[in-house]
């Protein structure tokens, strides 16, 4: 009887030990479960961040699109308005000519500059999106390894007091 009681009670103690066991486990599961949300969750925040760099750089090119039709309508208004004051003098004509040239050539050199900074902006963009999502990743994995050591620190203090009432 004795013996049965001794075999009943280890029986109840490895009962106890694959309870806690079976918990972590849960707990571990749950935490995976935490940890793939928080991923989505960043990468929808990522992919609406650059959604909105994405719109605000399409507005940009815009802008500097209008910019350059207003530039080139005004090129055009002051020659027709310059050619006809001035009438049919040719060396004035030669001048406004001369004038349309080099604004044209500035136009299209803002036009290259505006293109080159656009590209420069969505380059860094990318970078900043870029370090945030690997900023982003760096933080949940430090989370998932601070719940990952605090599970060891509370299995290892159910198996300290399993062993005390082991003892007891």
């Amino acid at each position: 009887l004795v013996e049965m009681e001794e075999r009943m009670a280890h029986c109840e103690e490895r009962t106890t030990v694959a309870e806690a066991r079976s918990g972590d486990l849960e707990a571990s599961l749950q935490q995976s479960y935490t940890a793939v949300e928080d991923l989505q969750l960043g990468l929808q925040v990522t992919q609406h961040q650059l959604n909105v760099l994405q719109l605000l750089s399409t507005e940009e090119v815009s802008h500097e699109r209008d910019h350059a039709w207003r530039l080139q309508s005004q090129l055009e208004l002051r020659e027709a308005a310059l050619t006809t004051a001035l009438g049919q003098q040719r060396a004035q004509q030669d001048t406004l000519e001369e004038r349309k040239r080099a604004l044209e050539a500035d136009l299209a050199r803002r036009e290259r500059e505006a293109a080159a900074e656009l590209t420069q902006r969505q380059i860094m963009e990318s970078e900043l999106a870029q370090q945030m999502a690997v900023q982003e990743h760096s933080e949940l994995r430090e989370k998932n390894l601070e719940a990952e050591l605090a599970q060891r620190e509370e299995a290892k203090e159910a198996e300290l007091a399993q062993e005390k009432a082991v003892k007891e």
